[in-house]
């Protein structure tokens, strides 16, 4: 059975591919000389906008998905969102921030540090454990679709299993009962036998009744003609 190719991106390997794309645009047409000024100044104005959410999707990645690298993730997170935060503060006249004092930013190694020191052990130990599973079963990839249809399958065996001894047990019961029945219901042959020894018995009897009368008329008749 082939496997199919996932098609699915990460949030933040898309939000870059789509900033790569949007730069490499805007350098081919200023290339070009297709860039003029107000259209150079509208493109940029939004790259701050582009920063901040990438850097905030690389912050919250790990812990979204534990696969992800929280190291490398965390730090381009901060330095993207920490750039393009204080590009938007300089666009709306709040500090005077360009485009080359990146280097302003160096004190976000120092926060960087520190949530390595709050997070990043905790995240290791999830990640180890992850890629130890990972490992003793490599071919069992994490799937809403398939997980669905594997449980679906399991519950429709389970019914079937016990259906099955259901019927087992109620054919059982029922070969029992026809057993007992058969046991308790009685033999034609001998009932009509015995039906024959009653009715006879019964005429046997009345014509006993029947003769002890007459025998006493006789005895009395001959005890008569002896006087």
């Amino acid at each position: 059975m082939k496997k199919r190719r996932s098609l699915t991106f990460s949030i933040p390997n898309l939000v870059i591919a789509l900033l790569c794309i949007y730069f490499g645009g805007w350098l081919l047409l200023n290339t070009l000389g297709l860039m003029n000024t107000t259209l150079q100044t509208s493109t940029l104005h939004y790259v701050p906008y582009g920063l901040v959410v990438l850097g905030a999707l690389l912050l919250i990645a790990p812990f979204v998905n534990t696969k992800s690298q929280l190291g490398s993730n965390w730090l381009f997170g901060l330095i993207s969102l920490s750039y393009g935060g204080a590009l938007l503060t300089d666009a709306h006249h709040l500090i005077s921030f360009g485009w080359l004092d990146i280097w302003k930013l160096w004190p976000v190694l120092i926060v960087y540090c520190g949530c390595m020191l709050l997070f990043g052990g905790r995240h290791q130990k999830k990640a180890t454990k992850n890629h130890a599973y990972s490992n003793d079963h490599p071919d069992e990839a994490f799937d809403a679709k398939v997980f669905a249809q594997n449980l679906k399958h399991d519950i429709e065996q389970q019914i079937k299993k016990d259906m099955r001894h259901t019927e087992e047990g109620l054919r059982q019961k029922k070969d029992v009962l026809k057993q007992e029945a058969h046991q308790w219901q009685p033999n034609s042959k001998g009932q009509r036998q015995h039906e024959q020894e009653r009715r006879q018995a019964q005429r046997e009897n009345k014509l006993a009744r029947f003769a002890e009368p007459n025998e006493q008329k006789t005895d009395d008749d001959s005890g008569h003609n002896k006087e």
